[in-house]
């Protein structure tokens, strides 16, 4: 599954929630034109993100962005095989498979992604405000927009997009040398393949 976390902003909001299954993307068919359209309208507003022009860039203050990179990588490891994450200057993504409630039991339901959302958000939230000197004041927009992952080939694209977000908004010239990264945590670890973080 791929998630998109955003950082709260007053002056506009994301509804991505609205474009979280092809159902709910075929009743703004409507509205926009098609299917197709409407995903690369939804495409596009993340591409508006990457470049940070608008609402707050907290996750820039390492300290913020380790606390979110932590909490993908640690924190939260026993709900989900992570296998990318980029933290962004104002949103993060993820690319992970939810681990089954029960590990004893192959049959068992995945762990629901609103649990794990509401655990990653809630808690990077509480502790980032901590670090900016805040209280009781949003940090994350309540929307995330989430998509799960159907094959081979579109979890390759989602990784790559995942992976080379830092690049294409001119942070840096390659993935890896991204520090809040997946790309940059396996160059850490030492890994020279692909295989889960978490």
């Amino acid at each position: 599954m791929a998630l998109y976390l955003k950082a709260a902003s007053k002056n506009w909001r994301l509804c991505v929630h609205n474009f979280k299954s092809k159902k709910s993307l075929q009743t703004l068919t409507p509205l926009i034109g098609s299917y197709e359209t409407a995903r690369r309208y939804l495409r596009c507003l993340i591409a508006c993100f990457d470049q940070a022009t608008s609402g707050p860039t907290w996750l820039k203050a390492p300290d913020i962005a380790r606390l979110v990179q932590e909490a993908f990588i640690k924190t939260y490891a026993s709900l989900y095989k992570l296998w990318s994450y980029a933290v962004m200057s104002n949103h993060c993504h993820a690319l992970l498979k939810p681990k089954p409630i029960d590990p004893s039991n192959l049959q068992s339901d995945p762990i629901a992604f609103a649990e794990i959302t509401k655990r990653i958000k809630g808690y990077t939230a509480r502790e980032a405000n901590k670090i900016l000197g805040r209280t009781g004041l949003t940090f994350w927009q309540d929307e995330s927009f989430d998509h799960w992952i159907r094959n081979q080939q579109e979890f390759d694209r989602v990784m790559a997009y995942i992976e080379n977000n830092p690049v294409k908004a001119g942070l840096v010239t390659r993935p890896e040398d991204f520090e809040w990264s997946s790309a940059s945590e396996r160059i850490r670890r030492g890994w020279d393949s692909l295989k889960p973080l978490t």
